[in-house]
């Protein structure tokens, strides 16, 4: 990148992050606390099992739902941005549809298979109803990503902040009382319900009281054209597949080393995991603003979006590498401080590890946005594939042989491959304009 960093720039991400890091740092705290009471109020074997059964009805929720806010940050933002607001309401209506339909229908999927998760996953079919009790708690949850899209467009960093802050305060104080005061594997399901349920009442609520405040008096929407709603479907099936096959990268190894390990060993590798998600969210703030930025420095023209890339990168980079040596540097303080046992010390090494993934991801997440605000979901879609059928096989293969320390590795394989593949797709298709200094042109098809 040519372009200097613009100040301007700068100061405004400095300042929308702030609210971000400020829920972040909240949520980080309540995270470790919960992970901490869990870990020493449940059985090793109790601990591993919760992780299976989130580890399970994630993917299958992933299988089943469609990233809509991502389809909200480009198609309502761009009728928003236009004053077109009936358009706008009318792709509202269709993703919160969308939503809702795929929250009931992964319900029911996780109710049916309960039975059969909990025996041959769990080892043990009594614990059928935790997983029932998890899917209604994906129900809650699953129209927050159509909230969480709006507050992006709207610019509303506070209320993001304040949904990961209180949110999760929400949600693991919950769970803390219940492992604390029960000890029980089915108290803490029952928690993360009743958390999912009031943090969803919350911010829905606050989602669409602003957007009847950003869209004035629009009472109706202008119903979509056949060619630009075959534009979104398109785009929503492009992210489900895109959200697929990255869920099931991220819970594969869970669910072998489950099915190969049993649940002890999975519980150790979630508490480096867990550790690992900790560092990773570090930079989520930065992701958060970026994709929007992205798209709209896209249409600003080539030194905008080389300059806001440049910014994204730098203040990615100034978080994510401190605090990677940091945490390297006191992993085994960090596991036992918050396990409480000697039984969970190994997960350190796993956890230097992982590090290393977080590393490159933190400094080239951009691409994957790039990619997507030019409209090759479909192209994104394929290096994702690639990625996920070459995990899915090589876990596969290294699970049963090296266990959690093989899987710590391939960890770091997925982490870094995917942005590295999305970095240089962006350099040969020239989306820097580093070749060439024209004009953009519309986005291309995927």
């Amino acid at each position: 990148m040519r372009s200097l960093p613009s100040r301007k720039l700068f100061k405004r991400f400095l300042k929308q992050s702030f609210w971000l890091y400020g829920g972040m740092g909240i949520a980080q705290v309540a995270g470790v606390i919960d992970l901490a009471a869990l870990a020493r109020s449940l059985t090793l074997v109790e601990f591993g099992q919760l992780a299976l059964i989130i580890s399970y009805g994630s993917m299958v929720s992933a299988l089943i739902d469609f990233r809509v806010w991502e389809a909200i940050l480009k198609f309502f933002n761009e009728h928003f941005a236009a004053h077109d607001f009936g358009r706008a309401l009318a792709v509202l209506r269709l993703c919160l549809a969308i939503d809702v339909g795929t929250g009931v229908v992964a319900t029911v999927v996780l109710t049916l298979t309960a039975k059969p998760a909990a025996r041959f996953l769990l080892d043990d079919p009594a614990l059928a109803d935790e997983i029932v009790l998890y899917g209604l708690m994906l129900f809650f949850t699953t129209s927050e990503t159509t909230a969480t899209g709006l507050f992006r467009v709207y610019r509303r960093f506070d209320l993001l902040g304040l949904k990961d802050g209180l949110g999760s305060v929400i949600r693991r104080s919950l769970s803390i009382a219940a492992a604390l005061s029960f000890g029980s594997l089915h108290a803490v399901m029952l928690a993360l319900v009743l958390g999912g349920l009031i943090e969803a009442l919350i911010f829905n609520g606050l989602a669409f009281y602003l957007t009847r405040r950003q869209l004035g008096r629009v009472t109706g929407h202008t119903p979509l054209d056949s060619g630009e709603r075959r534009r979104i479907l398109s785009f929503i099936l492009g992210t489900n597949v895109l959200g697929t096959l990255k869920l099931l990268t991220e819970h594969w190894d869970m669910l072998l080393l489950g099915w190969f390990g049993g649940p002890s060993v999975t519980g150790v590798y979630k508490v480096a995991l867990s550790a690992t998600q900790l560092h990773y969210k570090l930079k989520l703030p930065i992701t958060t603003i970026a994709y929007p930025e992205i798209v709209r420095a896209r249409q600003a023209g080539p030194a905008h979006l080389r300059s806001t890339i440049a910014v994204l990168v730098s203040v990615s980079a100034l978080v994510t590498l401190p605090s990677a040596l940091v945490l390297a540097v006191f992993a085994e303080p960090l596991v036992r401080l918050v396990s409480g046992s000697a039984q969970y010390l190994v997960a350190a090494d796993y956890f230097r590890i992982m590090l290393l993934g977080n590393i490159v991801s933190g400094l080239l997440f951009w691409a994957g946005f790039l990619l997507m605000a030019n409209e090759r979901v479909w192209l994104v879609n394929r290096i994702h594939l690639a990625r996920s059928l070459s995990a899915v096989v090589a876990l596969a293969i290294v699970i049963p042989t090296w266990g959690a320390l093989g899987a710590s590795w391939l960890f770091v394989f997925n982490q870094s491959i995917v942005s590295i593949v999305e970095f240089v797709a962006c350099l040969r298709l020239d989306y820097l304009f580093l070749k060439h200094r024209f004009p953009l042109a519309p986005a291309g098809k995927s």
